[in-house]
């Protein structure tokens, strides 16, 4: 294969709008941040705390893990529970 040929992707998949019929795989094959382990109200969350699983879904995506160590959380969460971002405080 020669140098100017090389394969472009045909459509960023962050930005392109997909199929409808992806969105079951998508989901399927997608992860999320969820609790690792039951977490009180209040509680300050640890890098122990958190897990990331699939399916993916409502929670937080694997790149926001940062943003989410040192937050309290408003609300308790059990194990395997979903971190979404409006129970996250500062």
């Amino acid at each position: 294969m020669s140098s100017s040929c090389t394969r472009q992707p045909l459509a960023n998949p962050s930005t392109r709008a997909g199929d409808p019929s992806e969105e079951p795989a998508l989901v399927k094959m997608g992860k999320q941040l969820v609790a690792a382990r039951t977490v009180e109200a209040g509680q300050v969350l640890t890098a122990d705390d958190v897990a990331i699983k699939s399916p993916g879904g409502e929670g937080l995506l694997p790149y926001e893990l940062d943003r989410v160590i040192g937050r309290k959380v408003s609300k308790r969460l059990s194990a395997d529970e979903p971190i979404k971002p409006g129970i996250l405080w500062s």
